[in-house]
């Protein structure tokens, strides 16, 4: 491990901060809109843990992806058949399916708590994430993969000198059928 003195160090996190707000800057121009509000949430001694309720934006990403879409059919094929009117589920997926949500949340937990009101069921699906980083092996051949790797390691190396500090994520969806 390097060691810093308290002046380096404060330096350090200053100028690794500015380089991943440029970074966010690049990932909102390149669309990647969660992904750059995520990381520049980040860039703060003290960040809040976060919570997005069903009509949020972020909310509405996650319910249109292909992981969501998923969820909600295991939960159909859980339920088919059985005379029930609540069932919960709590598992685990990573949301990849684009690369605003792999770079946003990526591995994640959630909840799923449905309920049968008059033929019809209503999920309501929470997902958790911790927003941090963690060292990636490397690879011999440079990819795009690569390149992400890169970037994610150095924003793990950020993450360990205090310049991108982790924080809790909760986003809620609530999708029927």
């Amino acid at each position: 491990m390097i060691y810093f003195s308290e002046k380096t160090l404060f330096l350090s996190k200053a100028v690794i901060r500015t380089q991943f707000k440029l970074v966010a800057k690049a990932a909102k121009g390149l669309g990647w809109e969660t992904a750059s509000a995520m990381l520049d949430h980040s860039l703060q001694n003290k960040p809040s843990n976060l919570a997005f309720s069903s009509d949020s934006k972020f909310a509405k990403q996650i319910a249109e992806s292909d992981e969501c879409a998923a969820i909600v059919e295991e939960f159909k094929e859980q339920v088919e058949g059985l005379d029930i009117s609540e069932k919960s589920i709590k598992s685990s997926t990573t949301l990849n399916s684009t690369t605003d949500l792999h770079l946003s949340y990526n591995k994640v937990s959630y909840e799923v708590v449905g309920k049968k009101v008059d033929g019809k069921w209503n999920l309501k699906i929470t997902f958790y994430d911790r927003y941090d980083f963690e060292t990636q092996a490397w690879e011999d051949s440079i990819t795009l993969s690569s390149i992400v790797k890169i970037l994610n390691n150095y924003a793990a190396y950020a993450q360990e000198v205090g310049a991108i500090v982790p924080y809790d994520i909760k986003v809620t969806v609530e999708k029927s059928f």
